[in-house]
């Protein structure tokens, strides 16, 4: 199940969106209050829902053609910066 944050500083793991940016800004940011509305509730849960029914659900499953055995494999961890036009 994605998103899942897996914190090595703390040793926290968590999954869903709205718990995993209230963490970051409490455990790294000015605090969850100071959030902008753009990436909390109500307003995150519907933006995401439409771009999911634009798109036609894709992604919510997994795909016939997926080889069983990726669903026993370690998660892996990408990294990328900001100002890298590969990471968006």
């Amino acid at each position: 199940t994605v998103p899942y944050l897996e914190d090595p500083n703390t040793g926290r793991g968590m999954y869903e969106s709205d718990d995993i940016i209230n963490y970051l800004f409490d455990e790294y940011g000015p605090g969850r209050d100071e959030a902008p509305w753009l990436v909390r509730e109500p307003f995150a849960l519907w933006s995401c829902a439409f771009s999911a029914l634009a798109r036609g659900l894709k992604g919510g499953s997994r795909d016939a053609r997926a080889r069983p055995e990726n669903e026993q494999r370690e998660p892996v961890e990408l990294w990328g910066y900001e100002g890298s036009p590969f990471v968006r």
